[in-house]
């Protein structure tokens, strides 16, 4: 028996868009959350939610100015070196686009998030030389830990976030780097701080990123970081208006435990949270702090 040519095939699948949501105006959309998979990685069941306007998804401050869409393109590539779309130029791109409604919306986003600033305080205090934020953006988490007294620089790998970093707070150090080769030489980081910076990576660089952190920080020095919590990927293909590429990635507390031990730094605290109702998109976060063993 002759088999149906693949081109048959593709034209008998149900074509899907995305409803209209009858609880909410024409304009409120069900935005559709879609997880990528790579080779030998057994699918997940694909989950539809429904977005609140005013929240926030890591540092974006209202979700109903972008869609979360499910497009064949994110539901196919796989993680690989031969991907056509190379993730770090995509991200850093994407950033740019957004940079200045970012900066504007985000810059006073620790007003409404005391879990974070308590966590960033005791950095501040328990560091005793160069604080390093990794994934900088406008650059308003190391203009907080300056205004405690510490001393602080900033990457971030779009240089329209560096920009805006400059711009907002004269006389601090921002710098357009990858957290994945960093420039530091080794052991000369007091603390590194990545504040939902890290959720871009998948589970292979985000080996690499810590590698590279636990090469700069000194003996003693502290890690924090923070994550949303599950076991999926949202991808983000326009924000604000803007079109753009971007992967957030969510973990759970163990997965990060065991990559930050098989770097060889030591957990000494994970903390866990509900989200901040009205304040960010309403998934539950932890809270990653690590440190490098002494002699």
């Amino acid at each position: 028996m002759r088999r149906p040519c693949a081109t048959w095939c593709a034209r008998q699948r149900p074509k899907t868009r995305a409803r209209d949501d009858p609880s909410r105006s024409d304009a409120s959309k069900i935005w559709r959350t879609t997880e990528k998979r790579g080779p030998g990685v057994k699918p997940r069941p694909r989950t539809n939610s429904v977005v609140k306007p005013g929240d926030l998804l890591a540092r974006i401050a209202s979700l109903d100015h972008y869609r979360i869409t499910n497009s064949r393109r994110c539901r196919t590539r796989a993680f690989s070196l031969s991907s056509p779309v190379d993730p770090r130029k995509s991200v850093s791109e994407s950033y740019d686009r957004v940079a200045t409604d970012y900066a504007a919306r985000m810059f006073h986003e620790l007003d409404g998030k005391p879990i974070d600033r308590a966590l960033l305080d005791d950095v501040a205090t328990q560091a005793n030389g160069l604080i390093c934020d990794l994934g900088c953006g406008p650059g308003h988490i190391a203009r907080y830990l300056h205004e405690r007294g510490a001393v602080v620089c900033g990457i971030d790998i779009s240089p329209g976030m560096i920009a805006q970093a400059r711009r907002l707070t004269a006389g601090l150090r921002f710098e357009v780097g990858d957290l994945r080769a960093l420039s530091f030489a080794d052991e000369t980081v007091s603390a590194v701080v990545a504040m939902y910076s890290l959720i871009h990576l998948d589970p292979v660089e985000l080996g690499l990123a810590i590698n590279e952190i636990a090469r700069v920080l000194t003996r003693n020095g502290i890690f924090l970081a923070g994550f949303h919590s599950g076991h999926e990927v949202r991808h983000v293909d326009d924000l604000w208006g803007h079109r753009v590429e971007l992967d957030f990635h969510f973990f759970e507390p163990g997965e990060i435990t065991n990559a930050l031990e098989a770097a060889g730094l030591k957990v000494t605290r994970v903390v866990e949270r509900e989200p901040y109702a009205g304040v960010e998109v309403e998934t539950r976060r932890f809270y990653t702090v690590a440190a490098k063993p002494g002699h």
